[in-house]
């Protein structure tokens, strides 16, 4: 029998052992502090009413503007609606600008509608940066990419970004982020993307810094090894970048697929940092299988889905059009870096 001493001796080790438990409990919970930081960066059309009404004649389709007059209302309410979103908006436009580029005609438009419209909007503080990547970045070029930082330096710094520091560091409040950069090209895939993943990982730098994974001095020394295209200088450093790069460039495939219907261009340059001869033969060929899917499957598709939602159909391309497709697709390995 268990006499009522052993009992409250029992009950009193129970006490004691639950004591213990919650103690452990409660030092786990401060040991395992959570950090919690983002950074959103977003990507668009180019917000003017514009049309490649000769898609399917060319590989590199010029495109067409509406006219002028009607380009002022819907960027203006589409400027708004990002304000109220996002708070400042630094617009970030990578199509070329060279008198010869086919591109050459809507960067002229943008940057006129943008001009008269940020006007109108001078409280709101928002940007507008030009960065004509095939001229500064093009062919073999990616070394210059530190240049894109440099150039949106000073705005990336303001946007800045959220983060949410554990208890310990004794902050008041979070840091927050008060704007956004919206990045487009023409089809806001291949340039969009490498820009994107520049941008992202010096931002990546600083949030390290803020939240004490990593001291000032070897934030500086991380930025400062990009900017000089150098290897970063310790090894956690280098695996980081390795895994950005790794995700912002499944990240673009995944975008890509869905949108063109091939892995994005330029991806040997987002996953390594660097221009390979392999990475321009799958370029080459991702092209033309883009090349393809726009000349003779797009159509069809957008045919059903305007069916789908009781539109007016597209008509169907006159037989000649189709037939010049098939010579479109024979140029699409010429300039694969271009697209």
């Amino acid at each position: 029998a268990i006499t009522t001493a052993e009992k409250e001796k029992e009950e009193k080790e129970k006490v004691e052992e639950g004591k213990e438990k919650d103690e452990k409990e409660k030092g786990g919970e401060e040991e395992d502090e959570v950090l919690l930081t983002s950074f959103v960066c977003i990507r668009g059309s180019i917000p003017l009413y514009w049309s490649e009404a000769d898609a399917l004649v060319a590989f590199k389709p010029r495109p067409e503007l509406g006219q002028a007059e009607t380009h002022l209302e819907p960027l203006n309410l589409h400027m708004q609606t990002l304000s109220r979103l996002y708070g400042t908006v630094v617009v970030l436009s990578l199509i070329e600008s060279k008198d010869s580029s086919h591109e050459k005609l809507i960067s002229q438009a943008l940057d006129k509608a943008l001009s008269v419209t940020l006007a109108g909007m001078s409280n709101y503080g928002h940007r507008f940066i030009p960065f004509d990547f095939h001229a500064l970045c093009g062919k073999l070029a990616f070394r210059n990419l530190p240049q894109l930082v440099q150039a949106c330096g000073e705005e990336l710094e303001g946007v800045g970004f959220f983060a949410l520091p554990a208890p310990s560091m004794k902050r008041e409040k979070p840091l927050m982020q008060t704007g956004v950069f919206r990045v487009n090209c023409v089809d806001c895939l291949d340039r969009t993307n490498v820009a994107q993943s520049v941008l992202a990982f010096r931002v990546l730098v600083w949030q390290l810094r803020e939240l004490q994974l990593v001291s000032d001095a070897e934030a500086k020394a991380c930025s400062a090894a990009v900017d000089a295209e150098q290897p970063l200088p310790f090894p956690a450093a280098q695996q980081l970048d390795k895994l950005s790069k790794s995700i912002w460039a499944d990240h673009g495939d995944a975008i890509s697929l869905q949108y063109s219907g091939s892995a994005a261009l330029k991806g040997d340059l987002t996953r390594t940092g660097k221009r390979t001869v392999g990475g321009l033969f799958q370029d080459g060929v991702s092209s033309i299988k883009r090349c393809v899917q726009n000349n003779f499957a797009d159509v069809h598709r957008q045919r059903v889905m305007e069916s789908f939602h009781g539109v007016e159909l597209t008509p169907e391309p006159p037989a000649a059009t189709v037939a010049a497709a098939a010579a479109a697709a024979e140029a699409a390995a010429a300039a694969p870096d271009r697209v």
